[in-house]
């Protein structure tokens, strides 16, 4: 790659990093882009050499997320193809604490309130690209053993983006949801539920 686009490579992903940054430690409301290119060390100039606007960069940063979320699961996939998928990988997938810093502020509510296209996007994202991904992962669980073999994977699939659609839902002002419940702890318990059943067996 030529020095000139390796440097303009650089300062999109030093303008990503810095607002990544920002949003997730103070949300994406009241983030300025003035503050994003103080942040990032580059002028306004260069900040609109790479993105439209502020909503340019929350697509950009989502879809770096999302990559990363989706990299690990893969991971997981390969791994388990090359070896046996394990206990501790499998449930890795649902490991809350390794995306700690998104739970740190409003990040992900003011998404859903102010840029409901975006989680839209995301979501579209998901069921595309991460949810066959996640397919395989499963069906590979159930022949390992990690799952049950009475159940069905199909279902379980059709199961889960259910779920996940409610939880959807019920973030976006269900009377059942409590708003002054921490979102990381929601999910906890959601994911524990979707585990583990209600069942005391």
């Amino acid at each position: 790659m030529p020095k000139d686009a390796i440097r303009k490579s650089k300062k999109r992903e030093e303008i990503l990093a810095a607002a990544e940054t920002l949003f997730l430690s103070k949300g994406v409301r009241s983030i300025t882009v003035e503050e994003i290119t103080r942040e990032a060390e580059v002028s306004k100039a260069t900040y609109y050499k790479y993105f439209s606007d502020k909503q340019d960069l929350i697509k950009h940063v989502l879809e770096k997320l999302f990559k990363k979320n989706l990299h690990k699961l893969e991971n997981i996939v390969e791994i388990g193809k090359r070896d046996k998928l394990t206990y501790e990988s499998f449930m890795s997938v649902f490991d809350l604490d390794e995306y700690e810093e998104i739970f740190q502020s409003d990040f992900i509510k003011e998404l859903q309130t102010d840029y409901p296209e975006m989680v839209a996007l995301y979501t579209q994202w998901v069921m595309e690209r991460r949810l066959p991904k996640y397919q395989e992962l499963m069906r590979m669980a159930k022949v390992d053993g990690l799952i049950r073999m009475d159940i069905d994977t199909d279902f379980l699939i059709q199961y889960t983006v259910a779920m996940r659609q409610a939880m959807i839902s019920s973030l976006h002002g269900s009377p059942y949801y409590d708003k002054k419940v921490d979102l990381k702890e929601f999910l906890r318990q959601f994911y524990d539920l979707y585990l583990n059943g209600v069942v005391n067996k």
